[in-house]
Protein backbone atom coordinates (compact mmCIF):
# COMPACT_ATOMS: atom_id res chain seq x y z
CA UNK A 1 0.00 0.00 0.00
CA UNK A 2 1.06 3.96 -0.61
CA UNK A 3 0.89 5.69 2.37
CA UNK A 4 0.09 10.06 2.95
CA UNK A 5 -1.81 12.45 4.61
CA UNK A 6 -4.02 13.55 1.40
CA UNK A 7 -7.33 12.70 1.62
CA UNK A 8 -9.45 10.94 -1.11
CA UNK A 9 -9.74 13.19 -4.10
CA UNK A 10 -12.74 13.13 -6.54
CA UNK A 11 -12.56 11.05 -9.39
CA UNK A 12 -12.22 12.60 -12.64
CA UNK A 13 -14.23 10.26 -14.94
CA UNK A 14 -13.95 10.35 -18.62
CA UNK A 15 -14.58 7.83 -21.29
CA UNK A 16 -12.63 5.72 -22.89
CA UNK A 17 -12.32 5.16 -27.06
CA UNK A 18 -13.44 1.80 -26.89
CA UNK A 19 -13.10 0.70 -23.40
CA UNK A 20 -15.99 2.34 -21.49
CA UNK A 21 -19.46 2.29 -23.15
CA UNK A 22 -22.11 0.80 -21.60
CA UNK A 23 -23.64 -2.30 -23.07
CA UNK A 24 -21.28 -2.42 -26.18
CA UNK A 25 -20.43 -5.94 -27.08
CA UNK A 26 -18.59 -8.17 -24.91
CA UNK A 27 -18.19 -5.55 -22.32
CA UNK A 28 -21.38 -6.77 -20.20
CA UNK A 29 -18.84 -7.44 -17.25
CA UNK A 30 -17.93 -5.38 -14.08
CA UNK A 31 -14.47 -4.04 -13.65
CA UNK A 32 -13.89 -4.52 -9.73
CA UNK A 33 -11.06 -2.45 -8.56
CA UNK A 34 -9.79 -2.45 -5.21
CA UNK A 35 -9.47 1.48 -3.43
CA UNK A 36 -7.17 1.92 -0.05
CA UNK A 37 -5.97 4.44 1.83
CA UNK A 38 -4.25 5.07 5.26
CA UNK A 39 -2.26 8.24 7.02
CA UNK A 40 1.39 7.46 7.84
CA UNK A 41 3.55 9.55 10.20
CA UNK A 42 7.24 8.54 11.16
CA UNK A 43 6.38 4.91 9.59
CA UNK A 44 3.29 4.20 11.91
CA UNK A 45 0.15 3.91 10.06
CA UNK A 46 -3.72 5.50 11.15
CA UNK A 47 -6.86 5.73 10.04
CA UNK A 48 -6.75 2.45 7.21
CA UNK A 49 -9.82 1.88 4.76
CA UNK A 50 -10.14 -0.48 1.81
CA UNK A 51 -12.84 -0.57 -0.54
CA UNK A 52 -14.18 -2.30 -3.38
CA UNK A 53 -15.38 -0.51 -6.73
CA UNK A 54 -17.66 -2.29 -9.38
CA UNK A 55 -17.54 -0.65 -12.38
CA UNK A 56 -21.01 -1.99 -14.02
CA UNK A 57 -20.95 -2.74 -17.63
CA UNK A 58 -17.07 -1.40 -17.33
CA UNK A 59 -18.97 2.36 -17.72
CA UNK A 60 -16.88 5.01 -15.67
CA UNK A 61 -19.22 6.49 -14.32
CA UNK A 62 -20.83 6.02 -10.24
CA UNK A 63 -19.03 2.83 -9.20
CA UNK A 64 -20.46 0.78 -6.84
CA UNK A 65 -17.98 1.01 -3.73
CA UNK A 66 -18.69 -2.01 -1.65
CA UNK A 67 -17.03 -4.43 1.35
CA UNK A 68 -15.19 -1.35 3.10
CA UNK A 69 -12.94 -2.65 5.76
CA UNK A 70 -10.53 -1.48 8.23
CA UNK A 71 -8.03 -4.27 8.50
CA UNK A 72 -7.41 -5.67 5.20
CA UNK A 73 -6.71 -4.98 1.19
CA UNK A 74 -6.98 -7.56 -1.41
CA UNK A 75 -4.02 -6.83 -3.85
CA UNK A 76 -4.54 -9.71 -6.37
CA UNK A 77 -8.23 -10.23 -7.74
CA UNK A 78 -9.52 -13.16 -9.96
CA UNK A 79 -12.68 -14.32 -11.14
CA UNK A 80 -14.05 -17.69 -11.07
CA UNK A 81 -15.81 -19.46 -14.06
CA UNK A 82 -19.23 -19.50 -11.60
CA UNK A 83 -19.15 -15.94 -11.33
CA UNK A 84 -17.22 -15.40 -7.92
CA UNK A 85 -14.59 -12.86 -7.08
CA UNK A 86 -11.26 -14.04 -5.31
CA UNK A 87 -9.32 -12.41 -3.57
CA UNK A 88 -5.78 -12.64 -1.90
CA UNK A 89 -6.20 -10.49 1.46
CA UNK A 90 -3.27 -9.01 3.40
CA UNK A 91 -3.33 -7.79 6.50
CA UNK A 92 -3.10 -3.68 6.46
CA UNK A 93 0.36 -3.59 8.38
CA UNK A 94 0.75 -1.33 11.70
CA UNK A 95 4.12 0.28 10.59
CA UNK A 96 6.02 0.64 7.05
CA UNK A 97 9.39 -1.28 6.84
CA UNK A 98 10.83 -0.99 3.05
CA UNK A 99 12.39 -4.62 3.09
CA UNK A 100 9.04 -6.45 4.49
CA UNK A 101 6.02 -7.25 2.75
CA UNK A 102 1.90 -6.79 4.45
CA UNK A 103 1.51 -10.32 5.08
CA UNK A 104 -0.87 -12.16 3.54
CA UNK A 105 -3.46 -14.12 5.59
CA UNK A 106 -5.99 -15.91 3.15
CA UNK A 107 -6.79 -16.40 0.38
CA UNK A 108 -10.77 -15.22 0.25
CA UNK A 109 -14.16 -15.46 -2.07
CA UNK A 110 -16.68 -13.21 -2.62
CA UNK A 111 -19.57 -15.03 -3.73
CA UNK A 112 -22.27 -14.24 -6.74
CA UNK A 113 -19.98 -10.81 -7.31
CA UNK A 114 -21.12 -10.70 -11.01
CA UNK A 115 -25.20 -11.08 -9.70
CA UNK A 116 -25.01 -9.59 -6.12
CA UNK A 117 -22.24 -6.90 -6.22
CA UNK A 118 -24.11 -5.04 -3.65
CA UNK A 119 -23.70 -7.46 -0.95
CA UNK A 120 -19.78 -7.87 -1.27
CA UNK A 121 -18.53 -10.34 1.31
CA UNK A 122 -15.36 -12.48 1.57
CA UNK A 123 -15.44 -15.98 2.85
CA UNK A 124 -12.35 -17.18 3.81
CA UNK A 125 -10.95 -20.81 1.48
CA UNK A 126 -7.45 -21.13 2.76
CA UNK A 127 -6.36 -19.94 5.54
CA UNK A 128 -2.37 -18.85 4.44
CA UNK A 129 0.47 -19.84 7.55
CA UNK A 130 2.10 -16.59 9.54
CA UNK A 131 4.73 -14.86 7.87
CA UNK A 132 4.15 -15.26 3.91
CA UNK A 133 2.83 -13.32 1.42
CA UNK A 134 0.88 -14.29 -1.94
CA UNK A 135 1.77 -12.36 -5.24
CA UNK A 136 -0.65 -13.98 -8.09
CA UNK A 137 -3.56 -15.79 -8.23
CA UNK A 138 -4.65 -17.87 -11.22
CA UNK A 139 -7.25 -20.58 -11.93
CA UNK A 140 -6.84 -23.43 -14.84
CA UNK A 141 -9.33 -24.77 -17.02
CA UNK A 142 -10.60 -27.06 -14.37
CA UNK A 143 -10.70 -24.28 -11.93
CA UNK A 144 -7.47 -25.89 -9.62
CA UNK A 145 -6.26 -22.59 -8.05
CA UNK A 146 -2.75 -21.70 -8.19
CA UNK A 147 -0.38 -19.21 -6.31
CA UNK A 148 3.27 -17.73 -5.35
CA UNK A 149 3.79 -17.80 -1.84
CA UNK A 150 6.57 -16.34 -0.42
CA UNK A 151 8.12 -15.37 2.93
CA UNK A 152 7.99 -11.69 4.01
CA UNK A 153 11.47 -11.52 4.34
CA UNK A 154 12.27 -12.10 0.57
CA UNK A 155 13.70 -15.61 1.45
CA UNK A 156 12.17 -18.09 -0.12
CA UNK A 157 9.82 -19.11 -2.99
CA UNK A 158 6.81 -21.44 -3.34
CA UNK A 159 4.60 -22.67 -6.11
CA UNK A 160 1.24 -23.85 -4.61
CA UNK A 161 -1.51 -25.85 -6.28
CA UNK A 162 -5.49 -26.47 -4.69
CA UNK A 163 -7.08 -28.94 -6.24
CA UNK A 164 -11.14 -27.80 -6.94
CA UNK A 165 -13.48 -28.51 -4.52
CA UNK A 166 -16.07 -27.13 -2.35
CA UNK A 167 -13.34 -26.80 0.22
CA UNK A 168 -9.93 -26.57 -1.89
CA UNK A 169 -8.73 -28.64 0.83
CA UNK A 170 -4.78 -29.32 1.24
CA UNK A 171 -2.54 -27.60 -1.27
CA UNK A 172 0.44 -29.18 -3.21
CA UNK A 173 3.94 -27.40 -3.19
CA UNK A 174 4.81 -28.06 -7.12
CA UNK A 175 7.60 -25.51 -7.16
CA UNK A 176 10.25 -23.68 -5.23
CA UNK A 177 13.29 -21.06 -5.97
CA UNK A 178 15.16 -17.89 -4.03
CA UNK A 179 16.32 -14.99 -4.71
CA UNK A 180 20.49 -14.70 -5.86
CA UNK A 181 21.64 -11.96 -3.49
CA UNK A 182 19.36 -9.39 -2.06
CA UNK A 183 20.34 -5.37 -3.01
CA UNK A 184 18.30 -2.27 -2.58
CA UNK A 185 16.57 -2.18 -5.89
CA UNK A 186 15.14 -5.28 -6.10
CA UNK A 187 14.80 -7.56 -2.48
CA UNK A 188 12.72 -10.08 -3.37
CA UNK A 189 11.74 -13.39 -5.23
CA UNK A 190 8.51 -13.44 -6.49
CA UNK A 191 6.68 -15.14 -9.23
CA UNK A 192 3.96 -13.55 -11.26
CA UNK A 193 1.89 -16.68 -12.70
CA UNK A 194 -0.34 -16.83 -15.91
CA UNK A 195 -2.11 -19.68 -17.53
CA UNK A 196 -1.93 -19.68 -21.32
CA UNK A 197 -4.11 -21.40 -24.03
CA UNK A 198 -2.83 -24.77 -23.90
CA UNK A 199 -2.85 -25.04 -20.06
CA UNK A 200 0.47 -24.17 -19.32
CA UNK A 201 1.48 -22.14 -15.99
CA UNK A 202 4.15 -19.51 -16.65
CA UNK A 203 5.96 -17.98 -14.36
CA UNK A 204 7.75 -14.17 -14.20
CA UNK A 205 10.67 -15.05 -11.36
CA UNK A 206 11.62 -12.11 -10.27
CA UNK A 207 14.99 -12.41 -8.70
CA UNK A 208 17.36 -9.45 -7.11
CA UNK A 209 21.22 -8.91 -7.70
CA UNK A 210 23.57 -6.86 -6.58
CA UNK A 211 24.61 -5.81 -10.13
CA UNK A 212 22.33 -4.55 -11.32
CA UNK A 213 19.15 -4.68 -9.74
CA UNK A 214 16.64 -7.25 -11.23
CA UNK A 215 16.67 -9.93 -13.39
CA UNK A 216 13.62 -11.96 -14.64
CA UNK A 217 13.22 -15.66 -15.51
CA UNK A 218 10.78 -17.02 -17.49
CA UNK A 219 9.68 -20.47 -16.59
CA UNK A 220 7.17 -22.98 -18.50
CA UNK A 221 5.39 -25.20 -16.25
CA UNK A 222 3.42 -28.37 -17.40
CA UNK A 223 -0.92 -28.00 -16.34
CA UNK A 224 0.52 -30.62 -13.78
CA UNK A 225 3.20 -28.04 -12.15
CA UNK A 226 6.14 -30.12 -13.77
CA UNK A 227 8.98 -27.43 -14.91
CA UNK A 228 8.87 -27.65 -18.99
CA UNK A 229 11.48 -24.88 -19.68
CA UNK A 230 13.18 -21.71 -18.31
CA UNK A 231 13.66 -18.82 -20.99
CA UNK A 232 16.02 -15.57 -21.10
CA UNK A 233 15.82 -12.94 -18.60
CA UNK A 234 14.59 -9.29 -19.63
CA UNK A 235 16.64 -7.41 -16.93
CA UNK A 236 14.68 -4.68 -15.64
CA UNK A 237 12.06 -4.52 -12.24
CA UNK A 238 8.87 -6.59 -11.93
CA UNK A 239 6.97 -7.89 -14.03
CA UNK A 240 3.60 -9.35 -13.91
CA UNK A 241 2.11 -11.36 -16.98
CA UNK A 242 -1.08 -11.84 -18.62
CA UNK A 243 -2.61 -13.52 -21.86
CA UNK A 244 -4.64 -12.07 -24.24
CA UNK A 245 -7.57 -13.90 -26.65
CA UNK A 246 -4.78 -14.25 -29.45
CA UNK A 247 -2.43 -16.10 -26.88
CA UNK A 248 0.30 -13.57 -26.84
CA UNK A 249 1.75 -12.72 -23.40
CA UNK A 250 1.94 -9.30 -21.96
CA UNK A 251 4.07 -7.63 -18.81
CA UNK A 252 3.03 -4.68 -16.47
CA UNK A 253 6.48 -3.03 -15.49
CA UNK A 254 6.93 -0.84 -12.69
CA UNK A 255 10.50 1.38 -12.81
CA UNK A 256 13.53 0.15 -11.13
CA UNK A 257 16.51 2.94 -10.11
CA UNK A 258 19.02 0.59 -9.65
CA UNK A 259 18.53 -1.35 -13.23
CA UNK A 260 21.37 -1.50 -16.32
CA UNK A 261 18.27 -1.45 -19.17
CA UNK A 262 15.06 -1.63 -19.29
CA UNK A 263 14.42 0.70 -16.11
CA UNK A 264 11.61 2.73 -17.32
CA UNK A 265 8.08 1.43 -15.90
CA UNK A 266 6.46 0.31 -19.47
CA UNK A 267 3.78 -2.15 -20.73
CA UNK A 268 5.56 -5.05 -23.13
CA UNK A 269 4.19 -7.70 -25.32
CA UNK A 270 5.43 -10.71 -26.38
CA UNK A 271 4.87 -12.29 -29.75
CA UNK A 272 3.64 -15.74 -28.43
CA UNK A 273 5.23 -16.48 -25.45
CA UNK A 274 8.87 -15.65 -24.12
CA UNK A 275 9.69 -19.40 -26.17
CA UNK A 276 9.85 -16.83 -29.09
CA UNK A 277 12.22 -14.84 -27.49
CA UNK A 278 11.89 -11.29 -25.74
CA UNK A 279 10.32 -8.17 -27.05
CA UNK A 280 13.21 -5.20 -27.65
CA UNK A 281 11.10 -2.30 -27.01
CA UNK A 282 7.61 -1.71 -24.90
CA UNK A 283 4.49 -1.43 -26.63
CA UNK A 284 4.14 1.52 -23.77
CA UNK A 285 6.80 3.64 -21.88
CA UNK A 286 4.78 4.57 -18.96
CA UNK A 287 7.69 6.40 -17.01
CA UNK A 288 7.44 8.72 -20.37
CA UNK A 289 3.82 9.56 -19.51
CA UNK A 290 5.20 9.82 -15.29
CA UNK A 291 3.40 6.69 -14.25
CA UNK A 292 4.95 4.09 -12.38
CA UNK A 293 2.14 0.98 -11.51
CA UNK A 294 2.64 0.33 -7.82
CA UNK A 295 0.42 -2.98 -7.87
CA UNK A 296 1.02 -4.85 -11.20
CA UNK A 297 -2.00 -6.76 -12.26
CA UNK A 298 -3.62 -5.95 -15.33
CA UNK A 299 -6.95 -7.20 -16.50
CA UNK A 300 -8.60 -7.50 -20.54
CA UNK A 301 -12.09 -6.64 -21.12
CA UNK A 302 -14.16 -8.43 -23.65
CA UNK A 303 -12.90 -5.98 -26.61
CA UNK A 304 -9.36 -6.57 -25.83
CA UNK A 305 -8.94 -3.36 -24.15
CA UNK A 306 -6.09 -3.76 -21.22
CA UNK A 307 -6.62 -2.21 -17.89
CA UNK A 308 -4.44 -1.60 -14.83
CA UNK A 309 -3.47 0.99 -12.12
CA UNK A 310 -0.47 3.07 -11.81
CA UNK A 311 0.31 6.27 -9.83
CA UNK A 312 1.90 9.55 -10.85
CA UNK A 313 6.40 8.90 -10.19
CA UNK A 314 5.97 12.86 -9.91
CA UNK A 315 4.59 12.40 -6.73
CA UNK A 316 6.34 10.31 -3.07
CA UNK A 317 3.38 9.72 -0.49
CA UNK A 318 6.14 8.37 2.03
CA UNK A 319 7.81 11.38 1.93
CA UNK A 320 5.64 14.53 0.94
CA UNK A 321 1.82 12.82 0.61
CA UNK A 322 1.66 13.60 -3.02
CA UNK A 323 1.09 11.22 -6.21
CA UNK A 324 -2.40 11.16 -7.82
CA UNK A 325 -3.44 7.36 -8.38
CA UNK A 326 -5.06 5.79 -11.83
CA UNK A 327 -6.83 3.38 -13.21
CA UNK A 328 -5.93 3.13 -16.87
CA UNK A 329 -6.87 1.75 -20.23
CA UNK A 330 -4.81 0.76 -23.22
CA UNK A 331 -7.08 0.27 -26.19
CA UNK A 332 -6.89 -2.63 -28.08
CA UNK A 333 -4.57 -2.19 -31.01
CA UNK A 334 -3.21 0.93 -29.67
CA UNK A 335 0.16 2.43 -28.27
CA UNK A 336 -0.69 5.17 -26.43
CA UNK A 337 -3.14 5.39 -23.29
CA UNK A 338 -6.24 6.48 -23.32
CA UNK A 339 -6.34 10.33 -22.16
CA UNK A 340 -7.19 11.98 -20.08
CA UNK A 341 -6.57 8.91 -17.43
CA UNK A 342 -10.24 7.08 -17.58
CA UNK A 343 -10.54 7.47 -13.79
CA UNK A 344 -7.91 9.51 -11.46
CA UNK A 345 -7.88 9.40 -7.46
CA UNK A 346 -6.99 11.99 -5.23
CA UNK A 347 -3.12 11.76 -3.30
CA UNK A 348 -2.33 8.88 -1.70
CA UNK A 349 -4.97 6.37 -2.61
CA UNK A 350 -3.59 3.18 -3.18
CA UNK A 351 -5.26 0.93 -6.28
CA UNK A 352 -4.35 -2.55 -6.22
CA UNK A 353 -6.30 -5.76 -7.34
CA UNK A 354 -8.48 -4.99 -10.98
CA UNK A 355 -10.58 -7.86 -12.66
CA UNK A 356 -13.13 -8.19 -15.16
CA UNK A 357 -16.19 -10.29 -13.83
CA UNK A 358 -17.47 -12.21 -15.84
CA UNK A 359 -14.14 -13.08 -17.13
CA UNK A 360 -14.18 -12.79 -20.98
CA UNK A 361 -14.76 -15.74 -23.00
CA UNK A 362 -12.06 -14.56 -25.52
CA UNK A 363 -9.52 -14.85 -23.10
CA UNK A 364 -7.49 -18.13 -22.82
CA UNK A 365 -7.98 -18.87 -19.11
CA UNK A 366 -8.15 -16.55 -16.91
Amino acid sequence: MSSGNGASGTATNTTGTTGTTTGTAGLTSSLFLNQSRFDESNGTISNPVSNLLDFTNMSMSSPLTTNTSTSYFYPWLVPDNAGNLWAVENQVPSSINGNTHASSVAIVKFPNASSNPSTLSPTTVITLPSNVFVQSLAFDSSENLWFDEEATNDSTGQIWEYTASSSYGTGTATATYSPSGLSSQCNNASAYLAFDGSGHLWANENYATTSNGCNNQFAEYSSTGSLLNTYGTLTGSNFSILFDASGNMWGIQNSCSGCSSNANAAIWKWNGTPASGNPTTPVVNLSAASLDPNQLQGAFDGNGNLWFVAQSSAGNCLSNGSGESYLEELSSGQTALVSPAPKAYGNCNYLSGIAVNPAPTTLPIH
